[in-house]
């Protein structure tokens, strides 16, 4: 277990180049060194390459192939990846119902980044009847585990009154706790509300400091 979990982070640190040239091939050897130990993060981290097209070992079919495998041996993470795979068509036959099932399937053994894409779901009506009281109650969920996507998702619906009451002063707080889980997007928002005092009191040095 200690070496494939050895085989993972060398591969992690070859595929971003930490102190060593990037090489996203040579990552994937390693990644595939691991998964073949059955470290499951060896066979995820290979998985994502060939996804993003950073190894010529392998695609996005590879990679749907791959998430599957992983996803069925309870890695949530990966069950994430394939259900967005089905949604888009990509690597696989687009099938938003196959896509949806995997990402629930995430979010219900407690991987609340499946939580928020679920959400999106049925936030847009895609591939479910459109459901704004499910959509802000998954935001929630992944919010309170603080998937800071999810807070960023939950508060736009708060500053658009969108399946909620608006609320600015709730649409602030939770952009600010997306902002301090390293979402950018929602600590720019925030900073333009410290500027305009939407929802919170006006104060420009912190804008100036979450810019």
């Amino acid at each position: 277990k200690s070496v494939a979990s050895g085989c993972s982070n060398l591969a992690r640190i070859t595929e971003r180049g930490i102190g060593v040239d990037r090489d996203g091939d040579k990552a994937a050897e390693l990644y595939k060194t691991a998964c073949d130990m059955g470290e499951m993060l060896g066979c995820f981290g290979m998985a994502k390459l060939f996804e993003d097209g950073k190894s010529d070992a392998g695609n996005a079919q590879d990679a749907a192939a791959i998430y599957e495998k992983s996803c069925n041996a309870g890695y949530g993470e990966a069950c994430i990846r394939l259900g967005k795979l089905y949604l888009r068509g990509r690597g696989v036959a687009k099938d938003t119902e196959v896509g949806k099932g995997f990402v629930q399937r995430a979010c219900e053994e407690g991987i609340f980044d499946g939580c928020d894409v679920l959400g999106q779901l049925y936030e847009s009506g895609n591939g479910v009847e459109m459901n704004l009281s499910k959509a802000v109650s998954l935001y929630g969920e992944a919010c309170d585990a603080k998937v800071g996507v999810g807070c960023y998702h939950l508060a736009k619906l708060y500053q658009s009154g969108k399946g909620v009451p608006a609320n600015a002063a709730k649409s602030g707080e939770l952009f600010d706790e997306a902002c301090n889980t390293g979402h950018g997007k929602s600590c720019s928002i925030l900073a333009r509300q410290y500027i305009t005092g939407d929802g919170v009191s006006k104060d420009n040095s912190r804008a100036a400091a979450l810019y």
